[in-house]
């Protein structure tokens, strides 16, 4: 029965029926009824032993001698670390990240550093990363800060950086420029290349090169005043409202809150804004929530710089500043991400923008590029392991991959053999751009 329970995954349902399979009853001495009503109450009374064995014995004890957690590359698969091992492994990721991306906080300065701050700090927590003891680090800004029980609870981080998320949202679909070869999900993967597809359908099955680089670490490695000088010239003054939809779908009415976001040198009455959200919304009852925001840039600019340059979290009782890159956890994290390489695409690499046979697409730290100008796959890649560029990536040697024989800085980049380029979790065939899922990544998800 525990086994049963422990091989569970994060949020799955253990269930009595389930635990009592194959129990025998009648074999219990003390279980034993004479007639149908004291065998049902023998059930009962069975049911609520387990239910206790469970409730107020096994989960206590597991939970006192181990750190319960799911892993980050094997989907809800629960991890079961003995305590003192995982306390171990935390401090020495913690004495590694302290040394490089975060700074202790005196405890002197910390009335004078909260006073005036609108976010609060965030709390770290580390999911197990492989099975070398490594660890990842996640900063939780879902939840509210925690308080003494005299003063109201605050909103969380990510709360009261909804309406700026909205914002640069807006603008993100409002100026596509500005992600360049920015994807957010495998729809836009889709879209991308079946465009791609069909532009090079002109050609009589051309040559096609291919190569993917990763970033090592690359919320740590964002620069912090680089991205600052990227979201002032970019962010504008712009309005949100908040409205509900109730639509019928699959024979059940379901009720979702949204937002629109619009320019504030125009003004959009409800009845004209509902207009436009009819595009997205069909056969549909939507709702004015009377609810309007409205931030100058300046306050979306001092949000932003606090979020970004100041941002501080809270680890045993002790305070620390992060003083490289942004935070991870953050509702803004993967945007921000995807605005930053954004930019550097199109200042770095504008041979590749003028590459009207080439296709360059980034999800987050993840880089594709394919063209029929084998010179130009080259440079991509030979640019991308360079040390001095403006934007201080750091390229994560194994993971970069071509199709085609290729050495850089007296390293051979490896190649993929056949016609199958592994991204993203796709596989992507290098003759006629074909994509299908890529199984192997889950081979080693054992329960």
């Amino acid at each position: 029965m525990i086994s049963v329970f422990i091989e569970k995954r994060h949020s799955e349902v253990v269930s009595l029926h389930e635990v009592v399979q194959n129990f025998k009853i009648k074999k219990c001495q003390w279980l034993k009824g004479n007639n149908n009503l004291e065998i049902l109450k023998c059930t009962e009374m069975l049911y609520e032993l387990i239910w206790w064995i469970f409730e107020c014995l096994v989960i206590p004890l597991l939970k006192l001698n181990f750190y319960i957690i799911n892993h980050a590359k094997q989907g809800n698969r629960l991890s079961y670390y003995r305590r003192e091992i995982w306390f171990k492994m935390v401090e020495q990721n913690l004495k590694s990240l302290t040394s490089s991306v975060y700074e202790k906080i005196p405890s002197k300065n910390e009335e004078t550093i909260f006073k005036n701050r609108k976010l609060g700090y965030s709390e770290l927590k580390f999911l197990p990363k492989d099975n070398k003891g490594n660890l990842r680090p996640i900063v939780n800004m879902k939840c509210p800060m925690r308080t003494s029980n005299n003063i109201k609870r605050p909103k969380s981080i990510n709360s009261i950086l909804n309406t700026t998320f909205q914002i640069l949202k807006y603008e993100k679909e409002k100026n596509p420029s500005l992600l360049t070869g920015s994807i957010f999900n495998y729809n836009e993967v889709h879209a991308c290349l079946k465009e791609y597809k069909k532009h090079l359908s002109n050609d009589d099955n051309p040559r096609l090169y291919f190569a993917k680089v990763d970033i090592k670490c690359c919320f740590e490695t964002i620069d912090q005043n680089i991205l600052m000088e990227i979201i002032e010239k970019e962010v504008l003054t712009e309005v949100l409202n908040k409205f509900e939809a109730i639509y019928l779908k699959g024979g059940t009415i379901y009720r979702k809150r949204d937002n629109f976001v619009h320019d504030s040198s125009e003004f959009l009455s409800f009845p004209k804004y509902s207009a436009k959200l009819t595009q997205n919304y069909k056969n549909a009852i939507l709702i004015d929530n009377v609810y309007e925001s409205y931030m100058e840039v300046e306050d979306i600019l001092e949000l932003l710089k606090e979020h970004i340059q100041q941002n501080i979290i809270k680890v045993n009782e002790e305070y620390y500043k992060q003083k490289v890159g942004i935070p991870q956890g953050s509702v803004l994290s993967s945007l921000l991400c995807s605005i930053y390489y954004g930019v550097m695409e199109r200042e770095e690499f504008k041979y590749i923008i003028n590459d009207t046979n080439g296709l360059l697409l980034h999800f987050l730290d993840d880089f594709l590029y394919i063209s029929t100008n084998k010179n130009n796959v080259i440079k991509f890649i030979t640019t991308m392991h360079q040390d001095d560029l403006k934007y201080k990536i750091v390229i994560n040697d194994k993971k970069s991959m071509v199709n085609f024989d290729l050495t850089v800085n007296n390293n051979k980049i490896n190649k993929v053999d056949g016609y199958e380029f592994p991204w993203c979790g796709i596989l992507i065939d290098t003759r006629n751009l074909n994509v299908k899922v890529d199984y192997s990544r889950y081979s080693d998800l054992s329960r």
